[in-house]
């Protein structure tokens, strides 16, 4: 069973840090698939949208509270920043591009953040052992329901041939 943290509940540090990385990345993919789709590249449409797949799954274990997804999307953004300074951009689209990355590592590493994180991992944890002792009980009550059941089924047919042999 997985374990789901509703956005509602989610530290206020985190809750921010994952929100402006959200905006970052919803208006990234839309303004590049919008470009794509006006010049009627189709191929790099589909592409760009195929690329974006794995960002919106670490966004959405960082959501969960999966720490590796924190670190992951960091390595990921360190290494776009990189490819940025290789590439000629202008100096605002770089700022613009570096700047809700750079905000959000103080929201998500900040005391706050780096507790939650720890916590939510151990009340994964905790809650997965919680699920397989409740499935043993469940097939514990399934099992003795089945046998209750095949017990009277028993005594039932025993009690019909004893008053068959008495007739």
């Amino acid at each position: 069973m997985k374990f789901y943290t509703p956005f509602s509940i989610l530290p206020k540090k985190v809750k921010i840090g994952i929100l402006i990385l959200w905006v970052f990345f919803l208006l990234s993919v839309l303004k590049i698939s919008i470009i794509l789709f006006l010049i009627q590249n189709i191929n790099m449409f589909l592409l760009n949208i195929l690329f974006s797949l794995p960002i919106y799954i670490i966004l959405e274990k960082m959501k969960q509270g999966k720490n590796w997804a924190r670190y992951t999307y960091y390595i990921i953004w360190i290494l776009g920043i990189f490819l940025m300074f290789n590439i000629k951009y202008n100096i605002f689209a770089l700022i613009i591009s570096i700047l809700p990355g750079f905000i959000s590592i103080f929201f998500l590493f900040s005391k706050e953040a780096n507790k939650w994180f720890e916590n939510n991992n151990i009340s994964n944890k905790k809650l997965n052992d919680l699920n397989n002792i409740n499935d043993i009980n469940n097939n514990f009550d399934l099992f003795y329901e089945k046998s209750k059941n095949n017990l009277y089924q028993n005594l039932k047919k025993d009690k019909q041939e004893d008053i068959i042999k008495r007739k």
